[in-house]
């Protein structure tokens, strides 16, 4: 490669955005041996030359380098964005390949170069013109997804280890699971909630503590989603890119994904299921009975009390909490929750928007003088009919970074 693309090429490798991996840095520098040589890599050759896989394991092999691939086009977009902004050569891999492409900008605009030496005019006039044809299908596919934003999103301290790992992501949606009960006034099965129970395996640990309960209840044959559901995967599903994240209802959720995924759960406090874990470290205390909130200090003592005010019909207040602590074999979990839609749905748009993920870390900052690995950050919300119209920050606790299931029995 030519000695003036290399002088970028270490400017890039030598940048805040590579400079803490040098498994990206390996990555790119293999792609970039590769695409000069004329020699498109695949999947199972960089598997074993970069990550060391055997070649045997087409499946584990072909999910690593996906993921860290989909992961080194953001931090280059995150690079343009920042420190590489002015740079005259721009490095880009195209979505579905892993050959690299030169970018050189001049008044002229942007003027695309392979690596391996030059092409024929004719060539390059085909080349351009399928590079624009993928580039315009992609964008009416995919939609928005790769605004830049998204970009300065996966680089946040709020953020941090969602978009770093190998791990794909799963968002856990708290459903409403529901039985049924033979009803004799009214000839017919009525549908009954309890919160305590969100899943067939809760429901048949109620069951074998009473087997009498057979006889008058049956789970029922689907659970319901809220009404924020949609709202909220709207604002995090960009973040994410198809195949780097799962949806799995909380009903339906296994302990055993704790060990292979990242996980973000999305739901009312009462859908939370084996999540509601999480509160016996944390320094809010829920109280379903009251909708309230108790506050307490690291001593375990309680230092204020926030009500829930209003019906989610009208004009009411919700208390949302977002939280962020360690899962299992390197993995993240954060959790999205509130009393209502409204608190949901608010911070949902919170923590996609840069300029207010930016706010949320200067408040975090002012408290402990730098974003935290482990948080817990309330919101005070206010909606009305069940849509959010603005939200507050009002309190924020580093936590410990013990894994919060380890003790469950």
């Amino acid at each position: 490669m030519d000695t003036a693309f290399n002088k970028y090429l270490q400017k890039i490798l030598k940048s805040e955005a590579f400079a803490s991996s040098s498994k990206t840095r390996d990555l790119f520098t293999y792609l970039i041996e590769c695409t000069s040589k004329g020699i498109p890599p695949k999947e199972t050759q960089i598997a074993a030359e970069v990550f060391k896989r055997d070649l045997s394991e087409n499946d584990q092999d072909s999910t690593i380098v996906r993921v860290n691939v989909h992961n080194l086009r953001k931090k280059l977009k995150y690079y343009y964005l920042t420190e590489g902004k002015n740079d005259d050569v721009q490095f880009e891999i195209p979505s579905g390949r892993y050959q690299v492409e030169i970018i050189r900008n001049n008044q002229k605009g942007k003027q695309r170069i392979k690596i391996q030496n030059l092409i024929k005019p004719l060539a390059l006039l085909v080349y351009f013109i399928l590079i624009s044809v993928c580039i315009i299908s992609s964008f009416f596919i995919f939609r928005t997804k790769e605004k830049a934003g998204s970009a300065i999103l996966t680089h946040s301290k709020i953020w941090k280890g969602f978009f770093e790992e190998d791990k794909k992501t799963m968002l856990v949606i708290g459903d409403y699971f529901f039985f049924t009960e033979k009803n004799s006034d009214f000839q017919q099965e009525l549908m009954v909630r309890d919160i305590s129970i969100n899943s067939s395996e809760g429901f048949d640990t109620i069951l074998y503590r009473n087997p009498t309960f057979s006889q008058k209840y049956k789970p029922a044959n689907y659970t319901y989603l809220g009404y924020s559901t949609p709202f909220a995967l709207k604002e995090l599903m960009p973040l994410f890119d198809n195949p780097d994240f799962e949806i799995c209802l909380m009903s339906q959720f296994d302990v055993k994904y704790l060990l292979h995924y990242n996980i973000i759960f999305i739901g009312l406090y009462k859908t939370m299921g084996i999540f509601r874990h999480y509160f016996k470290q944390s320094h809010y205390e829920i109280d379903f009975v009251k909708n309230s909130i108790n506050i307490k200090d690291s001593l375990n003592s309680n230092i204020d009390v926030l009500t829930q005010e209003g019906q989610p019909e009208g004009l009411h207040d919700d208390y949302a909490m977002v939280a962020k602590f360690p899962g299992f074999n390197g993995g993240r979990i954060m959790l999205i929750c509130s009393f209502h839609d409204s608190g949901i749905m608010e911070c949902a748009k919170e923590l996609a928007d840069p300029a207010s993920v930016q706010k949320i870390e200067n408040f975090v900052e002012a408290k402990y003088g730098q974003v935290p690995g482990n948080y817990e950050i309330l919101f005070k919300v206010v909606g009305v009919n069940r849509n959010d119209l603005n939200s507050k920050l009002i309190h924020v606790y580093k936590t410990d970074s013990t894994a919060v299931f380890l003790n469950i029995r």
